[in-house]
């Protein structure tokens, strides 16, 4: 792990995000979600939690982008249709 690295905590109303070997926390409020019929899910929030040169660091596969505030974004599985 290096020292660009953030742990990320997805929580209802908020998400965390800590650096790697810090005891300091960046939060912010999440504005929006949505998820693609293609099962893009996409988490809008309120300001820029990551700086580009960091990485973001979470099970889920999580990627962050955004220039004004920080939005979000994975693939999920989608499950298969039923015939």
């Amino acid at each position: 792990m290096s020292k660009n690295d953030l742990h990320l905590s997805v929580g209802d109303q908020a998400v965390a995000v800590r650096p790697h070997g810090s005891r300091f926390v960046r939060t912010a409020a999440i504005l929006g979600r949505e998820t693609s019929p293609e099962g893009v899910e996409r988490i809008w929030l309120d300001r820029i939690i990551a700086a580009p040169f960091e990485t973001l660091i979470h099970p889920d596969g999580w990627e962050a982008s955004g220039a004004v505030s920080t939005v979000l974004e994975r693939v999920r599985e989608m499950p298969a249709a039923a015939n």
